[in-house]
């Protein structure tokens, strides 16, 4: 017999027919016949056969006609299943949800607090202001007291001191040039010092006297100085003079002082003589009415005393303007260094100009053009201190390469720009000149290229202006605008953010901080300049304890 094993070449049917023969076989089989032997024959196994017959008496039992008793419940609980399942998935993305925000959340302590507690200052916010920050962001709890404010701000405050005076430590004895000035804060005397490139603020603090000798106080530690920058203050000129320090005149308060005290008083004068010469033309023309006639002679000397007085206003407007082309490091007439010569013949016209105007401003101009007139090209120091390594054997000098260098750059920058060229003959010969000009360069000195990058620095940030100390005392007299009474804890405070604080305004000092720029290491490295001084009192505080 054949086995009644299912076969891809059976229908279901044929299985079945199959299978209810072997279930009648062992039902009907003699006394001779086993299970077995039938089993084998159909190619199955004897429990095979035993579970086949289970099957069949199992599907003749009598049932009632429908569905099997609980099917319905066993479909609800399949819909109840599959709506749980969907409920928790919704959940395992709630949960990741909240761990992502448990993971960014904010843990408030006490080091944010006094982070936060920092940044308020820095941007001008009162003790007041800082309580109600806190208690806004975090709750009640975190509302500190003024009085315990006062006393963590003071605290850090004098940390900033510290830390203030190691950064000027380290540069005090190589820095060449620094710019002073006073702010006065409720009239007392606030005094800073800063380095005009990096604008770093070295020392600000208040003090009790406004004689030279106090700012040779504040300055005789910089002992490698070769410029000091500042105002014509009586003080700092005599500190100056004391220091045997040359004295650049501060460029803004020296234009600032010839527009108030001559161009605006010439201004004036001049404007009172066109004013009387208009009047002497109307009463000179006026053909009824009451009044004198007056002659055309006297409408004549009327107008010429305006011409005169416009004339001596032009004349000192050509002043201010040759006094600023003294404030560049080179000349604009010759695009070379200035020479001895060249500064002695612009001041002597300068002067001559002055004393031919018939006023009282031409003459204080002219008084105060003598007194300082060396303080307005001492910024040529620097250039002069330019280290030029000159080989032995060449014919060039110091002040001969630097000129070279800028006629270099010239020409360079004459090939950079197309709208320059003539024709390509010219090109070519600009081309040629600038090639000759590097080579015999570099025949003069053994390196060009640290000496060019030297003189570009200091065409660069020229150091004839003493305004980045302007620009740091406005940021410091907000403060006296917020606090009753300004410490000098708080100036330190002021000074490390403004030093660690890296430039966010474009251009060549984006990026980098003051103290950065300086190459002053205080351990502040990536940090925040809030996290160095909290760094700083925690160490301060660790060694109270121990």
């Amino acid at each position: 017999m054949a086995p009644c094993s299912a076969s891809p070449a059976l229908s279901p049917r044929e299985v079945g027919r199959r299978r209810l023969h072997l279930v009648s076989q062992l039902l009907m089989r003699d006394e001779e016949e086993t299970v077995a032997d039938i089993a084998r024959a159909h190619g199955r196994s004897r429990q095979w056969a035993y579970g086949l017959v289970a099957t069949a008496s199992e599907a003749l039992v009598p049932r009632s006609p429908g569905p099997a008793a609980g099917s319905g419940v066993v479909k609800q609980l399949q819909a109840q299943v599959a709506s749980q399942q969907a409920d928790l998935e919704v959940l395992r993305q709630r949960v990741g949800e909240l761990e992502t925000q448990l993971g960014q959340r904010v843990e408030v302590t006490e080091r944010r607090r006094d982070q936060l507690e920092l940044v308020c200052f820095a941007h001008n916010v009162s003790l007041r202001g800082t309580q109600e920050v806190l208690a806004v962001a975090w709750g009640e709890e975190w509302r500190p007291g003024r009085g315990t404010l006062h006393t963590r701000m003071r605290e850090r405050g004098r940390r900033a001191r510290e830390l203030l005076d190691a950064g000027r430590a380290q540069v005090a004895d190589t820095l060449p040039c620094v710019m002073a000035d006073d702010v006065y804060f409720h009239r007392q005397d606030v005094k800073v010092v800063a380095e005009p490139e990096s604008m770093a603020m070295l020392h600000v603090g208040h003090w009790d006297g406004a004689s030279g000798l106090d700012w040779v106080v504040w300055l005789e530690e910089f002992t490698a100085l070769r410029l000091l920058v500042s105002d014509l203050g009586r003080d700092l000129v005599g500190a100056a003079t004391q220091l045997g320090l040359p004295q650049c005149a501060d460029f803004f308060h020296e234009d600032r002082w010839f527009d108030r005290k001559v161009l605006a008083p010439l201004s004036r004068w001049e404007a009172e003589a066109r004013a009387a010469y208009w009047t002497a033309l109307q009463a000179a023309t006026r053909t009824e009415g009451p009044g004198r006639r007056l002659s055309p002679d006297k409408v004549d000397a009327a107008l010429a005393e305006a011409d005169a007085r416009s004339e001596a206003f032009f004349a000192a407007m050509a002043v201010t303007d040759r006094l600023r082309e003294l404030y560049e490091p080179t000349n604009p007439q010759t695009g070379r260094l200035w020479t001895d010569d060249e500064v002695r013949v612009a001041v002597e016209q300068m002067l001559e100009r002055l004393g031919a105007i018939d006023h009282a401003a031409g003459r204080r101009a002219a008084k105060h053009l003598r007194s300082h007139r060396d303080r307005y090209t001492a910024h040529r120091v620097m250039i002069a201190a330019i280290a030029v390594p000159l080989r032995p054997d060449t014919t060039w000098s110091q002040r001969s390469v630097l000129n070279g260098v800028l006629r270099l750059r010239a020409l360079r920058r004459q090939l950079a720009d197309p709208t320059a060229w003539v024709d390509y003959p010219t090109f070519l010969t600009t081309q040629r000149l600038a090639r000759d000009l590097e080579r015999r360069l570099r025949r003069a000195t053994t390196d060009l290229d640290a000496v060019e990058r030297a003189l570009v620095r200091e065409l660069r940030v020229p150091k004839r202006s003493s305004s980045g100390v302007e620009s740091l005392n406005s940021k410091l007299r907000v403060l006296q605008m917020v606090h009753r009474h300004v410490s000098d804890e708080m100036l330190a405070l002021v000074a490390m953010a403004w030093n660690l604080t890296p430039r966010r305004t474009p251009g060549w000092r984006q990026g980098q901080s003051p103290y950065g720029m300086l190459g002053i290491d205080i351990g502040q490295g990536d940090k925040p300049w809030y996290d160095v001084v909290l760094d700083a009192q925690a160490r301060s505080q660790q060694r109270a304890v121990a």
